[in-house]
């Protein structure tokens, strides 16, 4: 129940036009402003790049932010494993 409730709050924000869903998430998480993704490399080897652009307000409502998945996952090239979020956004900010 609590998605239905921050959506509507979100919704009320941008309303009042105290955010826009253009804006990057970071604007009101700082934290959140040098992600990085994972990049397949040719050999191979997973290597972590940082995002080619920040995720949007947009992209949390759209479920395509690059959260997903919180298990532990081992893959290739990789010393102790990724999380499978971090695997998702790998495929979505390119």
């Amino acid at each position: 129940m609590t998605k239905p409730l921050a959506s509507v709050a979100a919704m009320m924000l941008v309303e009042e036009g105290k955010m826009q869903l253009t804006d990057p998430v970071a604007k009101f998480l700082p934290q959140l402003a040098k992600m990085e993704v994972l990049v397949n490399r040719q050999d191979g080897k997973t290597t972590r790049e940082t995002a080619k652009r920040q995720m949007t307000i947009q992209d949390l409502f759209r479920h395509t932010a690059g959260f997903a998945l919180w298990r532990v996952f081992k893959y290739p090239g990789t010393q102790n494993g990724i999380c499978g979020s971090e695997a998702f956004s790998a495929r979505h900010h390119r």
